[in-house]
Parts: structure tokens; C-alpha cells; sequence
């Protein structure tokens, strides 16, 4: 029952970051990019929400305008947050963003299998393709012999 209670608690933090998501692209198309950077920070720096401050996080940290200390500031949220994070970007089917986070060694191998469940799970084909190529590639990389 206790499982049960939790998974519903996640799901319904994952349907309030996905609202915020995409309340937070509506609000961008009229808006500047600096002017969006700004109205970001001050709502991610402002609110208690988690589901707001993630979607913020995310859409911040990603965005090319945003200033190096807001950036730093998504970078600590998010790094502690990564799970959630992966399963918004997975929801979105955003693997570009996964990519970037991958590149910066945010991804490690115990998440892979999580995230590859989850992706299977939501039916999120394009996630769980990248997903596995992942998995190959990092397995493919650990299987190699550079022994002399």
C-alpha cells in the first residue's frame, strides 16, 4: 500500500512539472530570451514548489541567455535532483537535453536501467532508443581490453 501511495505521489509530481513545463514554453513565445532568463531566476529563486522549481530549473539551465551564476545555481539543483529531472526531460521526449546532461557526466550507470524502465513504461520511443544506445555504448566502452 505504502508503494502504491509513493508511486502515486510521483506521478503526481511528475504531471505538476509537466504542467509547469509547459505553461513556462506558452509564456516564452512572448516573451525576450534576457527577459525570460530573468523572470525564470526570479520564480525558480521566489517558490517552494518543487514541481515549479524543476521545470524552471530545467527550462533555465538549458536556455542560452541565462546568466553563468543562475546557471550555476540550476546546475546545483538539478545535480541533486537528477532522477526527477531525467523523467521530465523523458516525458518530453527532450533527448537533446538528455544528451548535454549526458555529456557533462550527469547520467551515471545505476540510472541508465531506472530511466530505460521508465522510458518503456510511458512509451516514450525516441527516450528509450537513446537510452539504450547509451547503455550499449558505456557497455560497449567496459568490455574493452587496454591491457598491453
Amino acid at each position: 500500500m505504502e508503494k502504491n501511495n509513493q508511486q502515486t505521489e510521483e506521478d503526481k509530481f511528475q504531471r505538476n512539472v509537466e504542467t509547469v513545463t509547459k505553461a513556462l514554453k506558452e509564456r516564452s513565445a512572448v516573451s525576450l530570451p534576457q527577459q525570460e532568463a530573468l523572470q525564470l531566476y526570479q520564480k525558480f529563486s521566489q517558490t517552494r514548489q518543487e514541481p515549479v522549481r524543476l521545470a524552471v530549473a530545467l527550462r533555465g539551465f538549458f536556455l542560452k541567455e541565462t546568466e553563468q551564476d543562475q546557471r550555476d545555481a540550476y546546475e546545483t539543483y538539478l545535480r541533486g535532483r537528477i532522477r526527477p529531472a531525467v523523467e521530465a526531460l523523458i516525458e518530453e521526449e527532450d533527448v537533446e537535453k538528455m544528451q548535454i546532461l549526458e555529456e557533462l557526466g550527469w547520467l551515471q550507470n545505476p540510472h541508465i536501467e531506472i530511466f530505460i524502465r521508465m522510458a518503456r513504461e510511458k512509451k516514450k520511443t525516441a527516450s528509450l532508443v537513446w537510452l539504450l544506445q547509451l547503455k550499449a555504448r558505456r557497455k560497449a566502452y567496459e568490455e574493452k581490453d587496454f591491457s598491453l
